[in-house]
């Protein structure tokens, strides 16, 4: 009997230290902010200026933060973090470079962006996810408490460069351009899903046989992906266009998928459990498995639950939720994609001027909740010169729309019962308020209180944004 735990629970495999100093710009502060487009939030000079000082004092090539070679606190292996679905050297066709895409996914609604996909993707935290300044400071923590730990991270990081064995190294230091562009669109659009159904392509059953290990549990980026350049997509293209548009590339039509409309295909890496811990009924406890064998993945411990929490939700139904503040264009959401990747009118590409015009088109920015890595990316030494002008406009339009998602994310109510004052927050997220990487998000009221002269008297929850600290209270819950 498989035992499943959705609790949240903390571990140091990957703890992230309060590196408030995380990146640096290797620019002039003044020309780095300038390159910045209209309307994005204002980096202080002083902050840049403190950020290139902090890289120059210590000598840190990012994104590598940590002396190669330094010994881990735990002697695990590779084969510790090994998991079931398509291994690297895997793929008998490379996952495309990004960038062969644009060609027809991109650039071609000027007046409607949020309508095309090359470019919500790109201000996407998915497109950054392999540039993260974040991600590699945990990935060196990680590196540094549990030896090839890294590998573990890079399989949904950087998944390009992972399935084409780019990863062995768990610093991320053999990683390729392209393998930058992080969860990018043929990681997506080959994806297979692990557990077969009939309304998925037929091609499926093959993929699924030839694996030597199939997957049989989802999650922690054990993906299933074609081993061969055959893309699909939540769309039957036959139904609307008359030629092939990937016959110039010599590629058969791309496949429609149901699993690219289902929350399981976020799930596959939303869900992550650590392999080389398993539960131990007799103790009833998490122990950690034998060295250098992999371990259960059923049984591993539980870090994060985003996936599971929604399969727990409300949103976990066949109408799902009213909720028109995230579905766009269709008021009822249900799954993942429903409200991060919420319908809107645009289409998939274009294709000598021919395009599909859609009012159910999924927005591909993915939008999540971070606001802060994509506006240190333009000031980051080693990926900052990644992004033209476009690129910027494109990462700024992200980070409107991940504040958006979260003012949304809840709803406060405030009253007035005497001499009390009683605040409520009500999540209205299909899962928990916050969700995903347990070490790295926190969220807590701050509650002012002002005399009738208005003079601040009171604060619960005072969160210093030069000092980063937080002052804590007997009432603030974090």
């Amino acid at each position: 009997m498989r035992r499943f735990h959705s609790l949240l629970i903390t571990l140091p495999l990957a703890l992230l230290m309060g590196l408030g100093l995380l990146f640096a710009a290797a620019r002039d502060d003044a020309v780095a902010v300038a390159a910045l487009p209209p309307g994005h939030p204002a980096l202080s000079a002083e902050e840049v200026s403190d950020w290139m000082a902090w890289l120059s004092e210590n000598a840190v090539y990012l994104p590598f933060l940590r002396g190669l070679g330094d010994p881990a606190r735990v002697p695990t292996t590779a084969n510790d973090f090994y998991l079931p679905g398509t291994q690297p050297g895997g793929l008998q066709t490379e996952v495309t470079d990004p960038v062969q895409c644009y060609g027809c996914h991109f650039g071609y609604l000027p007046a409607n962006p949020d309508g095309e996909t090359g470019y919500t993707w790109t201000g996407s935290m998915m497109a950054q996810s392999a540039r993260d300044p974040v991600f590699y400071a945990a990935l060196d923590v990680a590196n540094g408490d549990a030896a090839e730990a890294g590998q573990f991270c890079l399989r949904c990081h950087a998944p390009r460069g992972w399935l084409a064995g780019r990863a062995a190294d768990s610093s991320g230091v053999s990683l390729m351009g392209a393998d930058l562009g992080g969860v990018q669109c043929e990681v997506c659009h080959r994806m297979v899903d692990p557990f077969y159904s009939a309304e998925n392509p037929a091609r499926d059953v093959d993929v699924l046989a030839a694996l030597a290990d199939a997957p049989t549990v989802l999650g922690s980026g054990a993906i299933v992906v074609d081993p061969e350049d055959e893309r699909r997509g939540p769309f039957d293209l036959q139904l609307d266009w008359d030629t092939n548009p990937h016959s110039i590339l010599g590629l058969d039509w791309p496949l429609q998928s149901p699993f690219h409309t289902e929350a399981a295909l976020c799930g596959s890496c939303h869900d992550i459990t650590n392999p080389v811990f398993s539960w131990d009924e007799g103790s009833q406890s998490y122990v950690a498995n034998a060295l250098d064998t992999p371990g259960d993945v059923s049984e591993g411990f539980p870090l994060e639950r985003t996936y599971s929490e929604w399969l727990l939700s409300e949103y976990n139904t066949p109408q799902g939720v009213y909720a028109p503040q995230f579905g766009g264009n269709e008021p009822y959401v249900s799954t993942c994609q429903d409200c991060h990747m919420r319908k809107v009118t645009g289409s998939g590409g274009s294709f000598f001027g021919n395009m599909v015009e859609r009012d159910n088109m999924p927005l591909h920015d993915l939008t999540g909740a971070n606001t802060w890595v994509p506006l240190t990316l333009p000031l980051h030494p080693e990926f900052g010169d990644d992004f033209d002008q476009t690129g910027l406009a494109a990462l700024d339009a992200g980070i409107q729309r991940a504040r958006y998602m979260v003012q949304n994310a809840g709803i406060l109510d405030v009253q007035q019962q005497g001499n009390q004052l009683i605040v409520t927050i009500t999540n209205e997220t299909g899962h928990k308020l916050p969700t995903g990487y347990p070490e790295g998000r926190r969220m807590w009221l701050q509650v002012e209180g002002y005399d009738s002269g208005g003079n601040l008297v009171f604060t619960s929850g005072a969160y210093d944004a030069a000092t980063g600290e937080l002052t804590e209270d007997a009432n603030l819950q974090v």
